[in-house]
């Protein structure tokens, strides 16, 4: 979660893993807004301050009067990013990535990531987790270009600047090809997982 501020001017993200967070924060960077809540090493409750979900953020931040909004993003694409950023640190086998095909076996992965070794990170938790009924919410897949900084800017009454340096699918200075093709049988696992999100985003 962010906090951004210039001003008289105050607006809360509410920053779901792998939904373009470091672009969304170069972007206020650089048009002249102070960051708060940006510091990865606090914890609440084990998990991160800037990837704290609903009502967190709001018990802990002090947050809830302020204007927020959120970025959401097809569950499938969310774990295909997410999956691909540990293969890079973890240099998993392809052949385990394989292994995701059967149902029980995803499910159990994803509750272990969930509970365990990403539980501090937030990346696996379903996205309508994050949200409150005051939470303006922008899709990943519209991209972030003229739409995204005129939405915000319309949405908040703020007077952002488009730069177009800014690179949100950048990761360690290159693109990296996903370690998952786009398999239809781990989407219809990721289906079911996330069935929730799937039904709330109207995905």
């Amino acid at each position: 979660m962010t906090l951004f501020k210039k001003k008289d001017k105050e607006i809360f993200f509410v920053h779901i893993p792998r939904t373009a967070g470091r672009y969304i924060t170069s972007l206020f960077e650089k048009n002249n807004y102070e960051l708060f809540f940006w510091d990865f090493d606090k914890k609440v409750e084990g998990i991160e301050v800037p990837h704290l979900h609903y009502p967190h953020y709001n018990n802990y931040l002090n947050v809830e009067g302020k204007n927020h909004f959120t970025v959401i993003r097809n569950p499938y694409s969310k774990f295909r990013s997410s999956i691909n950023f540990l293969q890079h640190i973890h240099k998993t086998s392809i052949e385990e990535y394989h292994k995701l095909k059967n149902t029980q076996h995803l499910f159990d992965v994803l509750n272990n990531l969930r509970s365990n070794l990403c539980y501090y990170n937030n990346w696996y938790r379903p996205q309508n987790e994050f949200i409150s009924d005051k939470t303006h919410i922008w899709r990943y897949e519209n991209g972030f270009k003229n739409n995204f900084v005129e939405w915000i800017n319309d949405t908040f009454d703020l007077d952002l600047k488009r730069y177009d340096d800014l690179e949100y699918e950048l990761e360690d200075g290159e693109k990296r090809e996903y370690i998952i093709d786009d398999d239809k049988k781990i989407e219809s696992n990721i289906r079911k997982y996330y069935s929730k999100d799937y039904e709330f985003f109207n995905y």
